[in-house]
């Protein structure tokens, strides 16, 4: 029984991970980070109206992600994207953060700012990890992985289903 649902949530989490299958990238993403809404726990204070996924990055990774949250819902909540262009413009209310590339030499700085914060912090750049995201995606073989670190995510006060882990390409600890 285990074992068929590991199978059934791997394939749900899996569905489309093929990066040629995906339009883009950041598309690809969007689907991994909507799913992970569902192995994600945030503190009851966090409940809000609104579930606020913020983009740390261009367009090019901002609109797609935008698009497929349109008419999705994290626990009967309205998602909401922002985009942020530079790292002074990140809001505390966000849920998720996605961290593009070309700003993960502003770890230490975002880490700083959102440290006091409830919220999940995404990359997509290796080394990420070392540096405070909770998950970092990869394209391995043409197909967009993660890598996780479940300590990362604690240090934010969120809690993870395990399952998260079992998915993931690379588990650090």
């Amino acid at each position: 029984m285990r074992m068929i649902l590991l199978f059934v949530c791997y394939g749900l989490f899996c569905l489309k991970s093929n990066a040629q299958e995906a339009n883009s990238l950041a598309e690809g993403q969007a689907l991994f980070i909507y799913n992970f809404t569902k192995f994600v726990a945030w503190p009851i204070e966090q409940k809000t109206p609104e579930f606020i996924i913020g983009i740390l990055g261009p367009f090019d990774t901002f609109d797609p992600i935008k698009n497929y949250m349109q008419q999705k819902r994290v626990a009967g909540r309205t998602i909401v994207v922002k985009h942020f262009r530079k790292v002074s413009e990140i809001e505390s209310n966000c849920h998720i953060l996605m961290i593009a590339s070309q700003y993960v030499k502003d770890m230490e700085t975002i880490v700083t700012k959102t440290q006091s914060e409830n919220v999940l912090l995404i990359t997509e750049k290796d080394g990420s990890i070392e540096k405070g995201a909770a998950i970092n995606f990869l394209v391995i073989d043409g197909k967009i992985k993660y890598e996780i670190k479940g300590s990362n995510i604690a240090k934010y006060q969120l809690k993870h289903a395990l399952q998260l882990e079992t998915l993931a390409y690379r588990k650090y600890d």
